[in-house]
């Protein structure tokens, strides 16, 4: 799941006006698009899949004699032998370079795994170094013709075309990210105590203790609060010195910051990090107020037993594989591959690394692999849902994807969700009692995921702005500030510990263990515009089922090497980085959940469908722009009243006795969910998909990025520790009535320094 920069193994709802809530039912679908597999997959077991160091030497020798023959035309066969043998060589070394980085994800504890893989990673730069050279004098040369013909990316030729060499400045900047990248692991893995009365309680026995009245509910919060406490300055002192490597790095390629760095140079996105500060103010005015809105009621109406239910690996794959049938006879060929050759590990292990990711090891093997650090529970249903289209679209990948590594994370993160969202027609089968719950989960999810997508990316933009005189406290302020403004602030554990006077009131924390902001910087839009894609093509299956499944496999056989924008034109859905329309995905949900709204009383909705593709250019559609900016504007007003309400609200609760979790955690409590633990008690499902970072096409292999990068799936809530009757606590001065000698947290070996 980390990422390498500028390398060639860098890791590289829609349109109705009235619906009823989508109910479980046996759809299947007819007929429609077919899913051909395009390259041959190892019939080798993953047990047998072997990797090493790559040998430099080998590449030496195919490139010896191209200074002797690039400008001799008469050699032009030669020189094509030569940019072919460098390409599958590189091809090779990126299955060396998957499977060392797989394995340090499946064991994060081995520090052979760790010696390995960042062997691999150091020599792999040295490799990708020297074929972009390569091609940069074959591109320069008398047979440029040669090169030119397999690279049909004009900015890509341009990239060849300028390639300088690395420096050894850029070289160890590179080497030192992979191991702050490996330390983070090390970090999330890191077992945290405090001390209370003297015993010292992981997070997991601080509950236990609390439940079973070993210590009160002061000692509870406060013993959470200083794990939490203490993990916010390991992870922030890593992340500060992260953000000053990758700073060097961007401004030695000429970049005012990483964020243009990384947008355009490691994702190759079709848009720079202000393109979207309209769509990212979309997100503010509509999604955030609705996420606490869907939260208010999943607090009243979820049945929190359903995280108690035990899943197993084997529960996870039957409850998929009973249902793919309805959905694509095709996709059992995938999942067969995967299941009878162990291309998936979904157990249960201390040692995995956070979170879950589908890659692809290429080579000799072209196969992907799926991996989940599983809870045990049903969300590692949904994970493996979300994850098996990544893996179906990949299995039936075309070269480009396979051969070339292109992969466009913004068209891939479409193929997982809106594979998520399908199966919500089955929730009745595979969850039974439980199907109502998880299908408001799910929504909570999805409205989540649009939110924090933006959200993050709005922080990580600041930072890599903002890289001088960054502090730990600046971090947590600013994650504050902007939960604020996107609605989402009293989602977190850290909000309430800053009411009971544990921490700064003007801080959260839970930026600090996404493991995201530390591997995959800049990655969370992705999550964001493809989840609004999601939304448009949940119209489709809303309106017109088959047409809604055949729309979302020709967007699986389109692949995932194309930008967002192709992706959505080439079947005709609207692009929500062009028209953004979250009053409308607001208004879906809403009547998929039965919530009355007034959107669209002063518009014709009716032929939405029919002009979403046309152009505005009446005076009446013009007039009704009009008329929704006002009542935007209005909305503003009212947005800005409910936030002055709040905060007196907010005064009020500070100068009165409150219980805890029977009042606050009414309204919210994702726990340190944010942050993501390892069948922990309360955890963000960190998906994590093979993707590309660069801009190849076809035929241009500068870069093998096949990427294992995360994505912020779902908030997994359960229900908190709630305070027993007869604990009253005042918010504010639970931190005034601790002993003294509670003050100080236990800082030996196990505060995640070893």
């Amino acid at each position: 799941m980390k990422k390498k920069v500028l390398k060639a193994f860098l890791k590289t709802v829609a349109v109705f006006t009235s619906v009823s809530i989508l109910v479980p039912s046996v759809h299947s679908y007819a007929a429609g698009t077919s899913l051909v597999n395009q390259v041959d997959h190892t019939d080798l077991m993953f047990s047998e899949f072997t990797y090493s160091v790559p040998d430099e030497s080998q590449l030496d020798d195919i490139i010896a004699n191209l200074e002797t023959i690039v400008d001799d035309t008469s050699k032009s066969d030669e020189v094509l032998d030569c940019i072919i043998a460098m390409e599958d060589f590189q091809n090779a070394v990126a299955a060396d370079y998957e499977l060392g980085q797989l394995y340090t994800s499946l064991d994060c504890d081995n520090e052979e795994y760790d010696e390995l893989y960042k062997q691999i990673d150091e020599i792999a730069t040295s490799i990708d170094d020297k074929i972009m050279g390569a091609k940069n004098l074959i591109a320069l040369s008398e047979n440029s013709d040669v090169l030119r013909d397999r690279v049909d990316d004009d900015d890509e030729w341009q990239e060849i075309l300028d390639y300088v060499a690395l420096t050894d400045e850029q070289k160890e900047l590179i080497k030192k990210e992979t191991e702050l990248s490996l330390e983070f692991d090390d970090l999330y893995n890191a077992e945290y105590t405090s001390t209370i009365d003297g015993v010292a309680y992981t997070e997991d026995e601080i509950s236990e203790a609390y439940d079973a009245g070993d210590i009160d509910f002061t000692d509870y919060i406060y013993g959470l609060s200083d794990i939490a406490s203490q993990q916010n300055e390991v992870f922030g002192e890593l992340y500060i010195e992260l953000v000053d490597v990758r700073t060097q790095l961007a401004q030695s390629y000429g970049y005012d910051n990483y964020a243009e760095y990384a947008y355009e140079k490691i994702y190759g996105r079709e848009y720079t990090p202000h393109d979207l500060d309209e769509y990212r103010q979309g997100v503010k005015d509509y999604f955030g107020p609705l996420l606490q809105e869907i939260y208010d009621i999943y607090s009243d109406e979820m049945d929190y037993d359903a995280f108690d239910v035990e899943v197993t690996p084997e529960d996870c794959i039957d409850a998929v594989y009973s249902h793919l049938s309805l959905i694509s006879s095709d996709m059992y060929e995938a999942f067969d591959y995967m299941v009878d050759h162990d291309l998936i590990d979904i157990d249960i292990d201390d040692k995995k690394a956070p979170g879950a990711f589908t890659t692809i090891i290429q080579g000799e093997y072209n196969a992907p692999f799926l991996f989940n650090c599983a809870s045990g529970d049903y969300t590692d249903v949904s994970t493996l849902i979300h994850e098996f289209g990544h893996y179906n679209q990949l299995y039936f990948g075309g070269e480009d994807e396979w051969y070339y590594g292109t992969t466009v994370i913004d068209t891939a993160e479409i193929h997982s969700q809106g594979l998520e969202l399908i199966y919500m027609e089955y929730y009745e089968e595979m969850f039974g009692d439980y199907a109502e719950s998880m299908e408001l989960y799910k929504t909570l999810n999805d409205v989540y995921s649009i939110v924090t997508g933006a959200k993050e990316d709005e922080f990580q933009i600041w930072v890599y702005e903002n890289p001088d005189d960054l502090t730990i406290e600046k971090l947590n302020q600013k994650y504050y500030e902007l939960s604020e403004e996107y609605g989402d602030q009293t989602l977190y554990n850290s909000y309430y510990f800053g009411l009971y006077g544990y921490i700064n009131d003007d801080e959260l924390f839970e930026w600090d263990g996404i493991p995201h902001t530390f591997q995959s910087p800049c990655y969370y839009i992705s999550y964001s515009v493809s989840m609004a894609a999601v939304e448009e093509l949940r119209a489709e299956l809303l309106n017109d089922w088959d047409t809604g499944i055949d729309l979302y496999l020709q967007l699986v056989k389109n692949g995932s090497g194309i930008n967002i924008t192709e992706a959505l034109d080439l079947v005709g859905m609207n692009n929500p980085l062009e028209n953004p329309r979250f009053d409308l995905y607001a208004h879906n949900i809403h009547q998929l959940l039965g919530i009355d709204d007034d959107y669209g009383d002063d518009t014709d909705t009716d032929d939405t469908d029919d002009d979403q593709d046309e152009e505005d250019t009446d005076d009446q559609d013009e007039e009704e722009d009009k008329d929704k900016d006002k009542d935007k504007d209005k909305d503003k007003d009212k947005d800005k009243d409910k936030d002055k309400d709040k905060d007196k609200d907010k005064d009020k609760d500070k100068d009165k006795d409150s219980n805890f979790f029977a009042d606050l955690v009414a309204e919210s409590w994702f726990g340190y969910a944010v942050v993501g633990t390892c069948g922990g008690l309360a955890l963000i499902i960190i998906i994590i998909l093979g993707v590309s970072i660069s801009k190849k096409k076809k035929k241009s292999k500068e870069e093998t990025a096949t990427n294992t990068t995360p994505i912020p799936q779902a908030p997994v809530i359960t229900p908190p520790v709630q305070a027993k009757p007869e604990e009253e606590i005042i918010i504010g001065e639970a931190l005034n009535n601790k002993p003294a000698e509670q003050s100080n947290t236990d800082n030996n070996e196990n505060n995640g320094n070893s």
